[in-house]
C-alpha cells in the first residue's frame, strides 16, 4: 500500500514541479524582471532639481572644472590646499522674484573660521550673493565658483560639509513672501595632508563613476535578461 501511494505521488509531484517551473514560467519571469529593472532605471535617471514655489536652484561638483557630478556628493577625500569647483544654476518660475544665496559650513559662522575659502567667485564664504529682483519668469543664471580647502585649516581627519542656502522673495500686490532652498553640495573627508598639485585622473580620490552613473549597470542587466528570455523561448518552444 505504501509503495502504491509512493508511485502515485511521485508523478503528481513531478507534474506540479514542472508546472510551477516550466520554460514558459521562466520566460514570463524574465520579461517581468526586465520590465521592472527598466522602470527602475528611469527612476534613477529622474533626478529631481531642488525647487520651491518661486524657482529652482541646483549645484554640481568638480575637481577640475570639466567633469561634473550631481550633488550631494559623498565618499570623496580632499587635502589641505586642494582646489575644487562648484557650478550653480538658479532659475525663477514667477515674475518679480528677488533671489539671494550663500555658501555655509555647519558649525561655523564666518569665513575666517570656515574650512573652505572661495578663491574665484562673486562672493566669499558666508557672504550673501544677491541676484537682485528678476522681473520676468524663467530666467536662468549660471555661475562657477572655485573653492579651496584652507592650507592652515585645523579641521582635518574629519568631514566638512559645504552647504548652500538660497532665498526666493516673491512680490505680489505690494507684499513679499519668501521660500527657501538649502542642501549640502559636497560632504568631503579632509585629510591631514598637503595638496601635491596632481591633475584630475591622477588623484587617488577621483570620484567613482560607478556610483555617479548607476543606470548603466541597470540597463545592462535589463538587456541581458531580455536576450536570455528570447533565447530560451527559441530553444524551448
Amino acid at each position: 500500500m505504501v509503495i502504491l501511494l509512493k508511485k502515485m505521488v511521485e508523478p503528481m509531484s513531478k507534474q506540479l514541479l514542472f508546472h510551477r517551473f516550466s520554460p514558459k514560467f521562466f520566460f514570463h519571469l524574465s520579461i517581468i524582471l526586465s520590465f521592472s529593472l527598466f522602470l527602475s532605471s528611469f527612476s534613477v535617471l529622474a533626478y529631481e532639481t531642488p525647487r520651491c514655489a518661486y524657482g529652482t536652484f541646483d549645484a554640481w561638483f568638480s575637481l577640475d572644472g570639466v567633469h561634473w557630478y550631481n550633488t550631494t556628493l559623498e565618499d570623496i577625500e580632499l587635502t589641505r590646499g586642494e582646489p575644487f569647483f562648484v557650478k550653480t544654476v538658479m532659475r525663477t518660475s514667477e515674475p518679480f522674484v528677488r533671489v539671494g544665496m550663500m555658501f555655509t559650513e555647519p558649525g561655523e559662522y564666518t569665513s575666517l573660521d570656515s574650512t573652505f575659502e572661495i578663491i574665484n567667485g562673486p562672493t566669499s564664504m558666508f557672504d550673501p550673493f544677491i541676484y537682485g529682483v528678476i522681473e520676468e519668469p524663467y530666467h536662468s543664471f549660471e555661475h562657477i565658483w572655485m573653492f579651496q580647502v584652507k592650507n592652515q585649516t585645523e579641521w582635518v581627519q574629519a568631514t566638512a560639509p559645504l552647504n548652500v542656502f538660497v532665498q526666493f522673495d516673491h512680490k505680489e500686490q505690494d507684499a513679499w513672501s519668501s521660500e527657501e532652498i538649502s542642501f549640502t553640495v559636497v560632504y568631503p573627508f579632509i585629510l591631514d595632508e598637503c595638496y601635491t598639485g596632481k591633475q584630475y585622473g591622477e588623484q587617488q580620490n577621483t570620484v567613482d563613476s560607478s556610483k555617479t552613473l548607476p543606470v548603466q549597470g541597470i540597463i545592462f542587466v535589463s538587456i541581458s535578461l531580455v536576450l536570455l528570455a528570447i533565447v530560451r523561448k527559441k530553444l524551448l518552444f
